[in-house]
């Protein structure tokens, strides 16, 4: 978001001023919504009245300053920093230290103060910010303001801003700036709705670089073209309801392009994009690879040879301007990309347990799931399976703080005697691992399950249920768009006895869930393919109802080798009662996928493909 927005939101009503003897508070409002009495802990607020400040002027620099044009404020006799000050307007952070209830603001200019004037602070009171005639300070995905002019696609999403949070899992000290790393993300729970309809929240928090301003990045419903309210729910209180556009859904289907081929001196098996660099991770390094020229990336150096122990299997993923990888020698390695081209590592250490699954963030906390079983050496017959979740805090990154893990007991999706595959956060509230019933030997007569985890409280999480999909035996991969979610799966799972290899030996599925209660996600429908895979499919949100998919090959029946190549392609939800895919392309050893932009790039045997999505 630019300064000269968050001027147009933070003085969308600076009044001419004028001169007035006597200091006197009319109202004060929340600033963004400019409802009377909205304010919390850490909001911007908005006093109006006469004799306010002797001139106008607002903050130059940060942190704010307490005093401004001659102006002070207090609330419960704390000074607040101020954001701009007339003659009838002032508009301040209320500090983080004011506790609930009714609290007591006056105005001083010089030795002169206003009779203390008595307003409402609540837990939080979430107010969108305005320009226009009720248009919602929001950002489309390529940074422009959403307007009727620039409308945003129904599901892809917008950045919007508001205050009024409430508490955060991050202090800022009144005045100061919002970090980067750590996020200070809102610790109540919320929601959103576009034009009445659900809408996924997947961060709400403060903007760094800013004051009191918050966002929320919102996957957008599908709707057809047209102005809707935009509504923001936190701890249960309703903010304003601006309009933003939205352009409607299309209804074709993204096609992919071959555009490059980068080979890499390792292995690959998974990317993870920062802006115009690629970090294509293996087992025993991690290639950098410039991609600021899609058509002719390059590899700039390889990275990691002695950080990661030769592990087979990786799974990586950006927090900010942290890079955290994980392999399943149980190596954990966090390195710092603030300089994307020179990652510096920052620490490195062995959990007590094996990573072999994925992990997933909400706010600055890592979700890690855990997917491995036990067999007999001698006859290669699998006798136990596990799977774990874990959680960590990864607000400092150079020290990853363990929090907890899942416990099982008697809620059902508790249980790890089955593997955890993957998951994804819906909020920062609710999460959803991907797994199976089977446990023991027997790989492949359960159920794919759905774990429905209560994340509210990283140091204590919670199972509140499952969703079984009774067409596949395992899950293994999940992910979000919108109100809907898409889950890949086997028909069968783990080879048992591994003979001539332990992959799964079955088709792929996917089925597509409805999230408008995220508590208690419904199947809506599921598709049982006719492509065999060693594993299943990974998939990424394209946006309007599309998911990229990659799809490893099956495994030879005899030596064990991959059969043929992987296949990539689109899974077609929008209409998720009737899942259809269309594959794109095929290519040997296919693995992890990345979008960026208007670009796909995928994890090949030897390299990495870049792809251009076009409609």
């Amino acid at each position: 978001m630019s300064h000269m927005m968050l001027r147009l939101a933070l003085l969308s009503l600076a009044w001419v001023p004028m001169a007035f003897a006597q200091i006197t508070i009319t109202s004060v409002t929340n600033a963004a919504s400019f409802e009377a009495g909205s304010l919390s802990q850490g909001s911007i607020g908005a006093i109006f009245g006469t004799g306010l400040a002797t001139t106008t002027a607002e903050a130059g620099s940060i942190p704010i300053p307490f005093s401004l044009a001659g102006a002070t404020v207090t609330v419960n006799g704390v000074k607040a920093p101020l954001f701009y000050a007339s003659t009838v307007q002032i508009n301040f952070q209320i500090p983080f230290e004011t506790q609930t209830g009714t609290a007591s603001i006056a105005v001083s200019v010089g030795s002169a103060s206003s009779a203390a004037f008595s307003a409402l602070v609540e837990l939080a009171s979430p107010g969108i910010f305005q320009f226009g005639t009720n248009r919602a300070v929001a950002q489309n995905p390529d940074y422009s303001l959403n307007d009727s002019a620039t409308p945003v696609a129904g599901g892809s999403y917008i950045t919007a801003y508001l205050t009024g949070l409430g508490p955060l899992n991050n202090s800022v000290a009144d005045g100061a700036a919002a970090l980067l790393l750590p996020l200070s993300s809102a610790t109540s729970t919320f929601s959103a709705t576009v034009g009445g309809q659900p809408a996924n929240v997947f961060f709400l928090g403060l903007a760094p670089g800013f004051v009191g301003l918050a966002q929320a990045n919102i996957t957008i419903p599908s709707l057809p073209a047209g102005n809707y309210p935009l509504v923001i729910t936190v701890d249960g209180i309703p903010s304003n309801g601006p309009l933003i556009s939205v352009s409607g859904s299309t209804s074709t289907a993204p096609r992919f392009s071959l555009i490059s081929t980068v080979a890499t001196p390792i292995a690959p098996r998974n990317v993870a994009i920062n802006g115009t660099t690629a970090y294509v991770c293996g087992g025993q390094a991690i290639d950098v690879v410039d991609i600021s020229s899609p058509a002719n990336p390059k590899v700039l150096s390889t990275i990691g040879q002695s950080d990661l122990n030769n592990g087979s299997g990786i799974y990586c993923a950006l927090l900010g301007n942290s890079l955290i990888e994980i392999v399943n020698t149980q190596t954990l390695v966090v390195y710092d990309v603030t300089t994307p081209t020179a990652p510096l590592k920052l620490t490195g250490f062995t959990p007590p347990f094996a990573f072999s699954g994925t992990v997933f963030f909400a706010g600055t906390t890592g979700f890690l799931t855990t997917a491995s079983f036990s067999y007999n050496t001698s006859s290669n017959s699998i006798f136990a399976q596990q799977g774990e979740f874990y959680a960590y805090d990864f607000s400092k990154p150079s020290q990853p703080v363990f929090d907890s893990n899942l416990q099982p007991g008697s809620q059902a999706g508790s249980g790890d005697a089955s593997p955890r595959f993957g998951g994804v956060a819906v909020n920062n509230q609710t999460a959803f691992i991907v797994s199976t019933t089977s446990t023991g030997g027997n790989t492949s007569g359960g159920a794919a399950q759905v774990q429905v985890i209560d994340i509210g409280n990283p140091a204590s999480m919670q199972a509140i249920g499952q969703v079984l999909i009774p067409q596949a035996a395992v899950a293994t991969a999940i992910a979000v768009e919108g109100t809907t979610a898409l889950v890949s799966g086997n028909t069968a799972g783990w080879r048992n006895p591994g003979l001539p290899n332990f992959d799964f030996t079955g088709v792929v599925t996917f089925t597509a869930l409805d999230l408008s209660d995220p508590r208690n996600p419904s199947i809506i429908s599921t598709l049982v393919t006719n492509i065999s895979s060693s594993y299943g499919a990974l998939i990424a949100p394209l946006g309007n109802g599309y998911f990229a998919v990659s799809i490893q090959p099956p495994a030879d029946n005899t030596n064990g080798s991959p059969v043929g190549s992987g296949q990539l392609g689109v899974v077609d939800a929008t209409n998720p009662k009737d899942l259809k895919i269309i594959t794109m392309d095929s290519a040997p050893g296919l693995n992890g996928l990345a979008i960026a932009g208007s670009n796909l790039y995928s994890v090949v045997a030897n390299g990495l493909n870049v792809y251009q999505i076009t409609n």
